[in-house]
């Protein structure tokens, strides 16, 4: 199907004789295949021009993907070191995939066009400044660098989402306008936020029983974070052969754990 659709292109053009493969096909089968041919190279063109708008949101979108697995990785174990080793993998041909795309469709149509061409330099000029308008577009795309954010959980990709893409490249960030920064939140990048939050050490209490001349005591302590806070130390002993009953409550300023420790001294 794909080999036919340069000579069935070639066809469309009233003035010239089409060629072998497309005389023998049948007409309703040539009527097909014009159609696919009218249907497809718009639409690929279509997500040509979307991929050279978006490239800077998907190289952020897999540079933030990377680092988060990355992050991943070094609190993994068994399985999942396998598991995301392959996803970092997958994520640097994201990148490399394209450039190779681009690299290639540059090259085959670089030397497409230079053959025909060939001794017609009106026509190599105009070649030469399409190419040229074509880099143009691609830096004037691609140069801001507030557009290179990743692309967001909500955001769906609809086509009348890339329609208004096209519609906002005079604004030189085609990919994200502000307007549509801001209704994301500014599109901040996850591995950023993963990095520069940490979660509090939690402090188990300790507990410690003692044994003293037939007594049993019990201390349990309570550590908190350090902070300039006032510790209030209760010490409440009872004794089985009196019926006094001691509290003493001692109040200092510190800058060091708050302890709170209880005493319980039974026979």
């Amino acid at each position: 199907m794909f080999m036919r659709i340069k000579p069935t292109l070639k066809s469309l053009i009233p003035w010239r004789e089409p060629e072998d493969s497309v005389k023998e096909l049948k007409p309703w089968v040539r009527v097909a295949v014009t159609v696919y041919v009218l249907t497809l190279v718009p639409l690929l063109l279509f997500f040509l021009g979307m991929t050279l708008i978006n490239l800077p949101r998907i190289l952020a979108t897999a540079y933030d993907s990377f680092v988060l697995t990355l992050h991943k990785l070094e609190h993994a174990g068994g399985v999942s070191i396998a598991v995301d080793a392959f996803q970092l993998i997958v994520l640097v041909l994201v990148p490399l995939g394209l450039a190779l795309m681009f690299v290639q469709i540059g090259r085959k149509a670089g030397k497409g066009v230079w053959t025909v061409t060939e001794g017609r330099p009106v026509a190599r000029a105009g070649a030469v400044a399409l190419a040229g308008a074509a880099a143009a577009f691609a830096a004037y795309t691609w140069f801001p660098s507030s557009v290179y954010r990743p692309i967001q959980p909500g955001e769906r990709g609809t086509i009348v989402g890339a329609v208004n893409q096209f519609e906002a490249v005079p604004t030189g960030r085609p990919a994200l306008t502000k307007q549509r920064q801001q209704q994301l939140g500014g599109a901040p990048l996850k591995s950023k936020q993963s990095s520069g939050t940490q979660q509090p050490v939690q402090q188990q209490p300790t507990q410690t029983t003692t044994t003293n001349g037939g007594y049993a005591s019990t201390t349990t302590t309570t550590p908190t974070t350090p902070t300039a806070t006032t510790s209030t130390e209760s010490t409440t002993t009872t004794s089985a052969s009196t019926t006094a009953s001691t509290s003493t409550t001692d109040t200092t300023s510190t800058a060091s754990t708050v302890d709170t420790t209880t005493t319980t001294t039974t026979p």
